[in-house]
């Protein structure tokens, strides 16, 4: 009986270790970092009209600029397009941050989304008005292509303002 127990307890410990999808890939990929400014964002087409995105300076770490949307005004997706096909084992499990570093960004249900060409997943929210200075994570998501596209909404409570300094996957 006690043989049987040690047995059970050890494969379960073996199963453990190899069954955690949060653990990532056997070969490591690099971070992939996109920031706001250049020409690796898109903005997207779900706009009902009122909402605009500002371009903004800054001297944070993100290229000089951040991106603000002024008071909820509608839903207006914000994308950052990553391109990670560079690393051979890109398929897994993925940390998804954004940067946060502005005063400004007030928006307490800053939506995160994944967009699939034809449909958007919604895959956290951030309170951007206390969230620390920084990257912070939003969720951990299982992604199987080479160039996902992830996205910040601007439709918040009324009044706030919706930032986006960056985003960046994390494996």
């Amino acid at each position: 009986m006690k043989k049987t127990n040690l047995f059970v307890i050890a494969l379960l410990t073996i199963l453990a270790t190899f069954a955690n999808p949060f653990e990532g890939k056997a070969a490591s990929c690099p971070d992939y970092t996109v920031h706001s400014g250049g020409n690796t964002f898109l903005d997207a087409s779900y706009d009902n009209g009122s909402a605009k995105w500002v371009l903004e300076p800054d001297s944070g770490p993100d290229q000089g600029t951040y991106l603000i949307e002024y008071g909820a005004h509608g839903d207006m997706i914000h994308y950052y397009k990553f391109s990670i096909g560079g690393c051979s084992s890109y398929a897994g499990w993925w940390g998804v941050y954004a940067y946060l570093n502005n005063y400004d960004f007030t928006n307490t249900k800053a939506t995160y989304y994944w967009d699939f060409g034809s449909t958007r997943r919604n895959i956290g929210t951030l309170n951007q008005k206390t969230a620390p200075g920084g990257w912070n994570k939003i969720s951990t998501q299982l992604i199987n292509t080479s160039s996902p596209i992830f996205g910040v909404s601007s439709n918040g409570p009324s009044g706030t303002n919706t930032g986006s300094d960056g985003m960046k996957l994390v494996d």
